[in-house]
């Protein structure tokens, strides 16, 4: 119960408005991990699966494998919610996490300092209770409360984990149980989110064995890694499908923030900038800036100062400080930062940074999955509470008063866990945000002429969070849409979408209402660019509010929009830039621009398929067609092989790439989309023949290899006459391809001089060094699977 006190505390004045308010700032996931929470309970209840998100992304759905992954961060939350509100539920959930995390770890530390001789009982007692206020209160732990991060929250399965094995590697026998139960906290300790392997397991994991090692435990060092295999072997099988998505997803493997999601060197002495008395320091703000949630790690003075007896009365404490260390290290990212600032190092002309142990760790498999360095505080906070316990069952040891108990002890421990508690206070009262959503909102749920709600702006990452809040309420589909970071959704879809607010656009995709998350499109500069054009394509709202305004998609019986683009008609490349399409008619696609570069290479992507590649030397023209079924929206980018570094600093210097009369043009070239088959994994997905004068033929062809073409796999097109002789030709190779990818090309055939007469086209591979053709895979064309098949017949006067 006195931890169940202390999390009210450190929450307060949530328990007085549980329903009402969720725990967490206007930045946090706290509306996101809500509807997370309403839609296991809804799956459930109708018989869906939990983990596939039909009501996102309308209307093909997404996957939400990473929801089965990370258990415990939404349980007993939807359990909750089958009898009560939704903020009563999540923030009950954080209330009892918040308290079992402190229960855990005095359970641990418990049966650690039994293992010091001499140690009287109420020494060990008011050591593992201390140490449990230390774990549970830490800033760390408050710092991912404002930010809404439940799953983070969950480590009362850590000390769990510790208690078990160091049960089973002090055992003087095998010990299975006490294996069995190593194995399972260990697939539970990343439960809350799965990262927590990198975290908290692999750091604490590998200390606890090089302290064996250093002590030439053989046995004791074995055992440890018996668990680790075991449990690493275990969670892998469970985790896999999660993983495969992950390193499939843009969501994850292209989010950065190592540096900005660090902690600051001088973040162990300071504490929260909105601590009510704290707070008041110069240097706090300065320290932490905005990076309060991932970058708080204050040491504390009552813990500080208890950490540093422990540490000197004890020698199994120094485990645990070696921990905090190594914890610390990493924490601090891949750049050592003062007040928010990475150090820069001057070295006469050269400028460079100082880079920390983590650089060279942060781009290995599944390292650089882990863009927030701060959180290695975690760790860091179980070292310091174990070592806070250590001090902590040392003065009561020293003191005869404290070590026989009565009121003398009992006040002195409260005081100690006032002291603590206060000191670590991070914000007081703690950032809540409304429950409430508008009865208009609720209004949506009964209509049946409501297939999916579109909330704009849909790239704010906090209004993509607030719209699948309300989706809790009006329970209808949405366009967009995310189970974490951002949608899945294809981006060329919803910014063309949102650029045009066509109605019969919308109409086509669903979208019968539209949400507009007013406040949102504030922050982002673009409220009088929307409300413009929502007043000229919409009727009058059909309620507004200062937060939204909700509209209905006008019955439009009007045609779809013609071919709309989205794209800068010049910029400079110092990374990648994106253009979209949306193509009313199947249709070839003309991408053009000049480029200007010195040597860069660089690359043309659809849908995240390469499609062409070139080196930029001096001015150069790209033209590029690709084919659009019709009603498509296409994303296209183009993107520098080798980016600009983050840092301009000699000789790390920019080597960008002009680009300039950037246009996307509709060819009227009717697309043929018969998929054609060959040998080793090549596919012709569309193709076109076109005369397109009177001295040539024009041959668009579109491929996708699923392996890198072979120095002597050559590409050819033939133009045959009547009597099957070849009249025109273009033979070549794509070996330059460095891996499989798409790939589009336009292909000149003469036909100067050529009497008038039919003429059919070719195409096919053959292999240079043996002159055989690649075999067609497809069944069902003529002249078999040797043959080369006929994209098209052309007439000549």
């Amino acid at each position: 119960m006195l931890y169940l006190g202390i999390a009210i505390v450190i929450t307060f004045p949530v328990v007085l408005s549980l329903s009402t308010q969720f725990l967490g700032g206007d930045t946090s996931d706290s509306y996101e991990m809500a509807r997370h929470i309403w839609w296991f309970k809804t799956a459930l209840q109708t018989g869906q699966s939990p983990f596939w998100q039909s009501n996102l992304g309308y209307p093909e759905g997404f996957s939400g494998v990473s929801l089965q992954a990370n258990f415990l961060q939404f349980f007993p939350m939807w359990l909750f919610a089958f009898v009560m509100p939704l903020a009563t539920a999540f923030n009950l959930t954080i209330l009892l996490t918040l308290a079992l995390n402190g229960w855990s770890l005095q359970l641990w530390l418990r049966q650690a300092l039994r293992r010091e001789n001499g140690l009287p009982a109420r020494a060990i007692d008011a050591g593992a209770l201390l140490a449990g206020v230390v774990f549970m209160a830490a800033p760390t732990f408050q710092g991912h409360l404002f930010e809404g991060h439940a799953g983070l929250l969950v480590q009362w399965t850590v000390p769990l984990y510790l208690l078990a094995l160091e049960r089973f590697v002090a055992a003087p026998r095998f010990a299975w149980r006490w294996l069995a139960l190593a194995v399972l906290f260990f697939q539970l300790a990343p439960s809350g989110h799965m990262l927590q392997v990198i975290y908290m397991l692999l750091p604490l994991t590998g200390v606890l064995l090089l302290v064996r090692l250093w002590q030439r435990d053989g046995r004791g060092a074995a055992r440890i890694v018996l668990v680790g295999a075991a449990g690493s072997v275990l969670l892998l099988l469970f985790l896999l499908p999660l993983i495969q998505e992950t390193l499939a997803s843009a969501a994850y493997t292209d989010t950065g923030g190592y540096v900005r999601y660090s902690a600051d060197l001088l973040a162990i002495v300071t504490p929260s900038f909105f601590h009510p008395l704290w707070g008041k320091l110069p240097y706090t703000a300065q320290v932490l800036g905005v990076n309060l949630g991932e970058g708080s790690q204050y040491i504390g003075l009552a813990a500080g100062l208890l950490a540093l007896v422990g540490v000197r009365h004890f020698p199994a404490a120094r485990t645990w400080l070696l921990l905090a260390l190594v914890a610390w290290v990493l924490s601090l990212g891949p750049l050592l930062k003062v007040l928010d600032q990475p150090v820069l190092l001057r070295l006469g002309d050269y400028q460079t940074y100082l880079t920390l142990p983590l650089a060279p760790l942060q781009n290995l498999p599944g390292f650089n999955l882990a863009r927030t360095p701060g959180r290695f505080n975690f760790a860091l906070a179980l070292a310091l509470a174990a070592l806070a316990g250590y001090g902590a069952a040392g003065l009561w040891a020293r003191q005869p008063r404290l070590a026989a108990g009565g009121r003398t002890a009992g006040a002195a421990g409260l005081l100690l866990a006032a002291l603590i508690v206060a000191d670590y206070q991070s914000f007081f009262p703690v950032p809540t945000r409304p429950a409430a959503i508008p009865d208009a909102v609720y209004a949506l749920r009964g209509r049946d002429d409501v297939r999916a709600v579109f909330n704009i702006p849909y790239e704010h990452l906090l209004g993509a969070k607030d719209a699948l809040y309300l989706q809790t309420a009006h329970e209808k589909p949405l366009i967009a849409g995310q189970v974490t970071r951002q949608t899945p959704v294809n981006p060329a879809r919803l910014a063309l979408l949102q650029a045009t607010l066509h109605p019969a656009l919308l109409r086509s995709r669903g979208a019968d209402i539209i949400i507009w998350h007013k406040q949102r499109a504030q922050q982002m500069g673009r409220y009088d660019a929307l409300a413009a054009l929502l007043a000229r394509q919409f009727p009058p709202p059909i309620y507004e509010d200062a937060q939204i305004a909700i509209y209905e998609t006008p019955a439009d019986p009007a045609a779809l929009p013609p071919l709309t683009t989205l794209a800068p008609a010049s910029a400079t490349l110092t990374d990648s830039l994106e253009a979209y399409v949306y193509a009313p008619q199947s249709r070839w696609l003309l991408v053009e621009a000049t480029l200007t570069g010195t040597g860069q290479e660089v690359s043309l992507s659809r849908d995240g398929r390469p499609v062409q590649r070139l080196r930029v030397t001096g001015t150069q023209r790209l033209r590029v067609p690709l084919p659009l079924p019709a009603d498509s929206f296409t994303a296209l980018r183009l993107s520098l092989a080798l980016p600009c570094p983050a840092v301009s600093a000699p000789p790390l210097t920019c080597d960008a790439v002009q680009v300039n009369s950037l246009s996307i043009s509709e060819m009227p070239v009717p697309v043929r989309f018969d998929l054609i088959e060959f040998d080793r994994g090549i596919e012709l997905l569309s193709s076109a023949v076109v005369p397109a004068a009177a001295d040539h033929v024009m041959v668009y062809l579109d491929w996708r290899l699923s392996q890198p073409p072979g120095a002597f796999d050559i590409r050819f097109v033939h133009l045959l006459d009547s009597q099957g002789r070849n009249v025109a030709q273009e033979d070549s190779r794509l070996s330059p391809l460095p891996v499989a990818q798409a790939w589009s090309e336009a292909i000149r055939l003469s036909t100067a001089g050529l009497p008038p007469g039919e003429y059919t086209v070719r195409v096919g591979w053959y292999d240079l060094n043996t002159m055989q053709r690649f075999a067609v895979q497809t069944a069902g064309l003529p002249g078999g699977p040797d043959a080369a098949p006929i994209l098209g017949t052309i007439t000549l006067p």
